[in-house]
């Protein structure tokens, strides 16, 4: 099976500033990679349209729209609909994981995140996604 892209650009929707900013520093220290957040659902479509990332994380809990409410807009989006969408969040017991991969997130990663295994998550994650895509 092939190795998946390298990935470099991750587009992260949270209302949280200081999450956005720790979430960012995390994967750019470890990993190189682009963090371009955005603080609200509504913002979610644009942004990704604008900064094409490879990836959205994506929180459940947002001020003007929840998770799915913003999965379900960017999933209506044709260029959009084909990143992989991985939910960050507080509310993922295991029902709400469940819910999450049934809607089509391609992972969750449990908050509060510890910003010392989030890349390797997210590195497994995205490896995960892309040899399910690879069988189909």
């Amino acid at each position: 099976m092939p190795s998946p892209p390298i990935l470099d650009r991750i587009l992260y929707i949270d209302d949280e500033p200081m999450l956005q900013r720790l979430v960012g520093l995390s994967l750019k220290k470890t990993k190189g990679w682009t963090v371009s957040a955005c603080l609200n659902g509504g913002q979610a479509v644009s942004a990704a349209l604008e900064r094409t990332p490879q990836l959205i994380l994506l929180d459940m809990m947002l001020p003007d729209m929840d998770g799915t409410e913003v999965f379900s807009a960017l999933r209506a989006v044709p260029e959009l609909a084909v990143i992989p969408v991985a939910f960050l969040s507080g509310r993922c017991d295991q029902a709400d994981r469940e819910n999450y991969m049934r809607l089509g997130a391609c992972g969750v990663i449990g908050k509060p995140i510890n910003p010392m295994s989030l890349p390797g998550q997210i590195d497994a994650i995205w490896t995960g996604w892309h040899e399910e895509n690879a069988r189909m």
